[in-house]
């Protein structure tokens, strides 16, 4: 029976060849699975953003609608008898004449 051996020098050529071709798609692999992790960090810090951005907005809500509540004649009935305040019959305001108090 007749073996064929390839030739050694051939062969030496062809195991270069390949490791040089094969280095590099090792180093692309390994490149693209570390820029696939910082992506989904991203995507996982955007949706956490959201997040917080939906509560600041609900929370901005809610002190919007307290003022508005505060605002109402029912809240400044209820300010007036918690703080204890009275209401005056005839204000005095401060009046200046019709130039301004500190003009020259």
């Amino acid at each position: 029976m007749t073996f064929l051996q390839p030739n050694k020098e051939n062969s030496a050529i062809i195991a270069r060849i390949i490791a040089i071709l094969v280095f590099p798609a090792v180093l692309g692999i390994v490149a693209l699975v570390g820029l696939h992790n910082q992506f989904v960090d991203i995507r996982h810090d955007v949706a956490k953003m959201n997040v917080e951005i939906q509560e600041t907005r609900a929370a901005s809500a809610e002190i919007k609608d307290q003022i508005f509540n505060l605002s109402n004649k029912e809240g400044l009935e209820n300010l007036k008898g918690s703080q204890g305040l009275i209401q005056e019959k005839n204000p005095e305001y401060f009046q200046t004449g019709k130039q301004w108090a500190f003009a020259l």
